[in-house]
C-alpha cells in the first residue's frame, strides 16, 4: 500500500460524504416543498347584472380634422435633390475626435417632392 493509494481512498471518502450531504439536503428540500398545501383562495360569486341597455352614443368633441383642400397634405414621396451644388454647408464642419480633421456638415439641402413642391431640410449647427 502506497501513499498515493491511501490519499486516493481518503479523497473518495470525502467525495462520498459530500455527495451524501448534498443528497440529504435535496431530500429535505423536496420534503419541505411537498408538504401539505393549502387550497388557493376563491373569489366570491358575483351576481349576474344583465346586458348594458342600448342607447345613442355621443361625443363631446369632433375628432376629425378639418378638411381644407387648399392646405398642403404633407410631403409626397420620393424626395429628389435637383443638384449637389445647391447644398449649403456649415463653415466649421464637425471636428474629428482627435481634432486633426474637419468633416463637412450640411446646413441646408433643398429637394423636390413627387408633387413638384420644394422641400427644405435645415440642419442645426454642429457643436464641437
Amino acid at each position: 500500500m502506497s501513499a498515493t493509494d491511501d490519499r486516493s481512498r481518503r479523497l473518495q471518502g470525502d467525495l462520498a460524504s459530500r455527495q451524501q450531504s448534498m443528497a440529504d439536503r435535496l431530500v429535505q428540500t423536496l420534503a419541505d416543498n411537498l408538504g401539505e398545501r393549502q387550497p388557493p383562495p376563491t373569489l366570491r360569486r358575483e351576481e349576474p347584472r344583465g346586458p348594458i341597455p342600448a342607447g345613442r352614443g355621443r361625443v363631446e368633441r369632433n375628432y376629425e380634422p378639418e378638411r381644407n383642400p387648399g392646405s398642403g397634405g404633407g410631403i409626397a414621396s420620393p424626395l429628389q435633390e435637383q443638384g449637389f451644388a445647391a447644398r449649403e454647408w456649415w463653415p466649421d464642419g464637425i471636428p474629428s475626435t482627435d481634432g486633426l480633421l474637419q468633416f463637412p456638415a450640411p446646413k441646408k439641402i433643398t429637394m423636390t417632392d413627387a408633387n413638384g413642391a420644394e422641400v427644405v431640410l435645415e440642419y442645426a449647427e454642429p457643436t464641437p
